[in-house]
């Protein structure tokens, strides 16, 4: 398709993706990621490119590959088999103590089925700093029960706190039905809280890019969501955003994109904050293809 250049990105995706090389399905070594990161940092691609995320466990094995010379912002991951956040306590305290390295926020999932934030965000009150993001994970268990309790710590805590849900895995199953992530979309903008929309967005468009053939959705359709999702109220979808998560029109999809004023990319990511990807430049490849984003020749 045809746009013009200068209006491409635009801030739409700008930081959107988060750099997931560790994590499943890439599963890079520690030692390759990094060094892979530094490049994406100093290509034409940063202005997309987020911070470097590190499940907390590993934080003594990052120390020997940092450099002062060239700092590393960084996202501490915990598990949900650390409900004591003993990991990342830990993970916080050694890595303020080393150069070369900023924590710039922690993303700690809730226990399975479980709705209710609080409990968990006090106990990383003190832990995390001012200048440190704290991301909650939930499921789609109860979403709009968790999106209501997280909008009320926004408006009376200091800390920045956003939420983060699941659109996709390593299994068929990984993958939400489309009503729930509609239900999560809706819950999301009607409560005003801040979500990352994470795994399985590896492409611009929905389709049967997962594991055995199974839906993955696109990058593309989840904007489009979000910004057809204004208006829903209590968490209730209408069904313009169930099928703008299905949509398979690629250049409908990137022709919208790249029409959005700067007001409209604000609304939509003000919700769709980033998404976390272990191949970054797969998405940004079918962007740049798009026209979404400004070509880049050789990527790297």
């Amino acid at each position: 398709m045809s746009t013009d250049a200068g209006a491409r990105g635009g801030g739409l995706i700008d930081l959107l993706i988060d750099d997931a090389a560790v994590f499943p399905p890439g599963l890079a070594a520690l030692e390759d990621a990094v060094p892979a990161h530094r490049r994406l940092r100093r290509s034409a691609l940063a202005r997309y490119v987020g911070p470097f995320l590190l499940p907390a466990d590993a934080h003594r094995e990052l120390v020997p590959l940092l450099d002062d010379a060239d700092r590393l912002d960084l996202v501490l991951i915990g598990s949900r088999e650390d409900p004591g956040i003993e990991q990342l306590t830990a993970a916080l305290r050694g890595l303020a103590r080393v150069g070369g390295v900023r924590v710039v926020g922690v993303e700690v999932p809730l226990p399975a089925g479980q709705v209710d934030p609080l409990p968990l965000l006090e106990s990383l009150e003190s832990v995390v700093t001012v200048h440190q993001s704290v991301t909650i994970e939930f499921d789609g268990t109860d979403p709009d029960a968790v999106l209501v309790a997280l909008s009320t710590v926004r408006r009376n805590d200091e800390l920045a706190v956003r939420g983060k849900f699941r659109t996709g895995g390593t299994t068929p199953k990984a993958s939400p039905p489309v009503e729930v992530l509609a239900t999560v979309i809706a819950a999301a903008t009607g409560r005003h809280v801040p979500v990352k929309f994470t795994a399985g967005l590896h492409h611009a468009v929905t389709g049967n890019h997962g594991p055995g053939g199974s839906v993955q959705y696109g990058v593309l359709n989840l904007i489009r969501a979000v910004r057809r999702s204004a208006g829903d109220v209590d968490g209730v979808p209408h069904r313009r955003v169930v099928d703008a998560l299905l949509a398979d029109d690629p250049d409908a999809l990137a022709a919208e994109a790249v029409s959005l004023s700067a007001s409209e990319i604000r609304a939509v990511r003000s919700v769709f904050t980033s998404f976390g990807c272990c191949g970054v430049v797969e998405p940004l490849a079918e962007l740049s293809a798009l026209g979404v984003i400004e070509p880049h020749g050789r990527l790297p």
